[in-house]
């Protein structure tokens, strides 16, 4: 089986790290509504992909996550976050929307018979892992901007509203930081005993 290769921009045969076994990662779906056309083709198109492997005699081990926080209106680095505006508009709790609309998705997953997939990590539980994965990219220089400014800032500062420019507080990292503190998972992230909820 030959496949397109983006990093290269050829087509190569497909080969597995591990002899017989494939993983198998599907950026799953934003849940702050219900599915609609355009991700039916996508996860339908996965999940053939997926059958076809399986086809193959190959062990096919899939994860889709569900994004539970920082995806931003107009897909924007600062803004109201999708599922906090939805919340607001069904006056519901935004982990209550999470629920809502990930049980919606399975639903229609259901219908169109996509397989389901092993795991569906979500990122308010991995907060913690999240940051200090982006802290490597950042000591290598490969990831900078907002994300590098607001983990300096919480390692560096006791008290930090009048370090926060007004760009920062609408960043999605914020965002986050808001929604782990309602999911009272604060004392997970890595920044000591600092008092977050002063600048919310």
């Amino acid at each position: 089986m030959n496949i397109y290769n983006t990093l290269t921009n050829t087509k190569e045969e497909f080969k597995t790290i591990n002899p017989g076994k494939v993983g198998m990662y599907i950026c799953g779906p934003t849940v702050y509504d219900h599915c609609h056309l355009g991700h039916a083709r996508g996860y339908v198109s996965m999940d053939i992909i997926r059958r076809y492997l399986e086809f193959q005699g190959l062990e096919v081990r899939e994860i889709m996550n569900y994004t539970d926080v920082g995806h931003l209106v107009h897909d924007g680095e600062i803004g109201e976050d999708k599922i906090e505006q939805k919340a607001k508009k069904e006056k519901l709790d935004p982990m209550a929307i999470v629920e809502k609309y990930i049980q919606s998705t399975e639903e229609d997953f259901k219908a169109l018979n996509i397989k389901p997939a092993a795991f569906n990590p979500r990122p308010t539980e991995y907060i913690a892992q999240i940051i200090k994965f982006v802290e490597k990219l950042i000591e290598k220089e490969f990831a900078y901007g907002l994300m590098a400014q607001f983990i300096s800032l919480l390692k560096n500062f006791q008290n930090m509203e009048n370090f926060l420019d007004e760009k920062l507080k609408t960043s999605s990292v914020v965002l986050a930081l808001k929604l782990i503190l309602r999911k009272k998972i604060h004392s997970i992230l890595p920044f000591g005993s600092m008092h977050l909820r002063n600048i919310f």
